[in-house]
């Protein structure tokens, strides 16, 4: 592989990746579907219990402030598929501003709580201050002075707040309105909101039943306002993760003067932790059941379409990279593959099956199905690589009876990729059918296997001096450290849970194991990364020891079978050929044992190690 084509390879990675995620986000941002939201009143022990913690770390920094309890709410979201929010209503006894308070949404970082703060002017207009909220919405209503700082502190969110009354006139010129008086009117803002985005091109009607005006209509975004939107929710993103390191930095430097100064005591501290794992949780559910509404909502069409886009990509590349002719067979064997688990994951009855195909790596089929058995999963991988390993048989089958280059190179395609799939090492199938039969109940042990894999490939690209698998070496060795940090969670988390607790008490069992040390100081985006790993797996039922026995024996049936099965047919119909490989190990210029001596056979000598070779990369 000559040295410019691996620099290009490597440029183009560097330029199409931020595009590439960008991408994700603007897929995900057209998806959406808008709706004109609703506000009801409830009493304040109406809403969910276990969001107490954080009402009451909000109330804490409230009250100093001059505010007390009015009431709560449910809100719902502009996005058809998030659900109502819980609220909690305060007022100011002075100005009369209304503080709104509720679990922060996801991508608004780590605070515990997220409050928006609201004064009605004498003229009719309204002041609004929100703290890291912009970058998640396309718009704010219409007559709505709004001001986001950013700034992650109650104290100085209302300080900001006051100071954006002054061009207004200041406190005098704030109306006290009640929060029964004020709903109707923040629900009708919100409204001409959803009106003003349709009028401003940013979305169109989705659906046209009726005039327009019924709760039934939805719209969607338009490509090039999604295009804005996403850019604009990573960088609000970028500004999101920075103040969560240099916070989580600030709480580290804190937690060792605590620890220095024993005969101190913070009685704020553990509740706000208590707080922020209750938020995270809330969060973590939130945004889990807004995904499954969102997948329920796709269409099988969109779902393929990605495939098929992300196939002609990897053919681009493969085809510039080792030719035209092996780029389709190869991307055929890996759509053999895929379709193998896609087949496998309908009948256990997986949602949201889906192919995407990665360039230089190959392709993933995806779906989803809570607390899948042990065989379910075991068998969901080894029919990947089985019909692949059938029919490469056949095609080598078919080189040995007839001849013919094409045969070859299919025969030797289909077993390369389906076989080295098969061996145990992770992040392959074999190796995933290792863990789910034999390291389901040790997590670390888990770890250390996947360290064991990114080795092999290392050693791998050593010896054929392929970037390819360098590359995948070091995925894997950047994915050693969050793999780590997952496993000792789990065995935590392990720990303390009761036999036969519910979902919920597992997730908020993770969140508060999460607020401990030594994740205390990491970040909270990297905290929701590692939940998102481990609430998963603690739902998987380790394999029982039948499972395990009659599993492992069809891996190994296979694991071992296939090699025998190859040399088996190679013997039986060519004798010449495998006298070849047994005595020089390469296939030499000799014609076959029959056939006429211009026939393919007889031409398949350097051309046909130089595919197989290529086939193997």
């Amino acid at each position: 592989m000559s040295l410019w084509k691996i620099g290009l390879a490597v440029a183009i990675a560097i330029v199409l990746l931020p595009l590439g995620i960008r991408g994700l986000v603007w897929r995900h941002v057209r998806a959406r579907r808008v709706r004109r939201p609703r506000i009801r009143h409830v009493a304040p022990d109406g809403l969910p219990a276990d969001l107490d913690p954080v009402f009451e770390a909000a109330e804490r920094d409230l009250l100093p402030l001059g505010f007390s309890l009015a009431g709560a709410r449910w809100v719902d979201s502009v996005d058809a598929c998030e659900g109502p929010r819980p609220e909690r209503a305060y007022v100011h006894g002075e100005s009369g501003a209304l503080a709104f308070v509720g679990p922060p949404l996801p991508g608004m970082g780590e605070r515990p709580y997220r409050v928006a703060l609201i004064s009605a002017l004498e003229d009719g207009r309204v002041v609004a201050t929100f703290d890291g909220l912009t970058h998640l919405t396309p718009g704010f209503p219409p007559d709505w002075d709004c001001h986001d700082r950013d700034t992650n502190d109650l104290g100085r969110q209302w300080a900001l707040h006051l100071h954006a009354l002054q061009p207004w006139g200041g406190l005098d010129a704030a109306a006290h309105v009640g929060l029964d008086a004020w709903t109707p009117r923040e629900e009708q803002a919100l409204h001409e909101a959803v009106r003003a985005w349709e009028g401003h091109g940013l979305t169109v009607r989705a659906t046209s039943e009726g005039d327009g005006t019924g709760d039934d209509v939805a719209w969607r975004f338009r490509a090039v306002p999604a295009w804005r939107l996403a850019g604009r929710f990573l960088r609000g993103q970028r500004r999101v993760l920075a103040a969560e390191a240099a916070a989580a930095r600030a709480r580290a430097r804190q937690q060792l003067w605590r620890a220095n100064l024993a005969p101190v005591t913070d009685a704020a501290g553990p509740s706000l932790d208590e707080a922020r794992a209750a938020a995270m949780a809330w969060g973590y559910r939130y945004e889990l059941g807004a995904q499954a509404c969102r997948l329920a909502q796709r269409s099988r069409r969109s779902k393929w379409r990605a495939g098929a886009v992300s196939g002609a990509a990897c053919v681009l590349v493969m085809g510039w990279w080792v030719g035209w002719q092996l780029a389709w067979i190869v991307l055929g064997a890996i759509l053999l593959h895929e379709l193998g688990h896609v087949a496998a994951m309908e009948a256990f009855g997986y949602r949201d099956r889906r192919i995407l195909f990665i360039p230089f790596l190959g392709g993933g089929a995806m779906g989803e199905r809570e607390k899948a058995s042990p065989e379910q999963r075991t068998l969901v991988h080894l029919l990947g690589p089985a019909p692949g390993i059938l029919l490469g048989l056949m095609a080598l089958y078919a080189f040995l009876h007839d001849g013919g280059m094409w045969w070859l190179a299919t025969a030797t395609t289909l077993l390369l990729v389906n076989y080295v799939n098969l061996l145990p090492i992770s992040p392959l199938d074999g190796g995933r059918i290792v863990e789910t039969l034999l390291l389901g109940r040790f997590p670390r042990a888990q770890t250390a296997f996947l360290g064991a894999g990114a080795v092999l490939f290392g050693g791998a690209a050593w010896m054929f001096r392929d970037p390819v698998l360098a590359g995948i070496a070091l995925v894997l060795l950047t994915s050693l450290k969050s793999a780590w940090k997952a496993a000792v969670t789990m065995v935590r988390v392990r720990g303390r849970l009761r036999p036969r607790v519910s979902e919920a008490e597992r997730i908020r069992t993770v969140f508060q194991v999460l607020q401990e040390p030594p994740y205390a100081s990491s970040p909270a985006a990297q905290r929701v990364r590692i939940a998102q790993t481990v609430i998963p797996r603690l739902g998987h039922q380790p394999a029982g020891l039948r499972t395990a026995l009659a599993g492992g024996l069809v891996y190994l049936v296979m694991l071992v079978g296939v090699p025998i099965a190859v040399s088996g047919t190679i013997f039986a119909f060519e004798p010449v050929l495998w006298e070849s490989l047994v005595r020089h190990g390469s296939v030499t210029a000799a014609p076959p044992a029959s056939g006429p001596p211009s026939g393919g056979r007889a031409q398949s000598s350097s051309a046909s190690i130089s595919e197989v070779s290529l086939v193997g990369r």
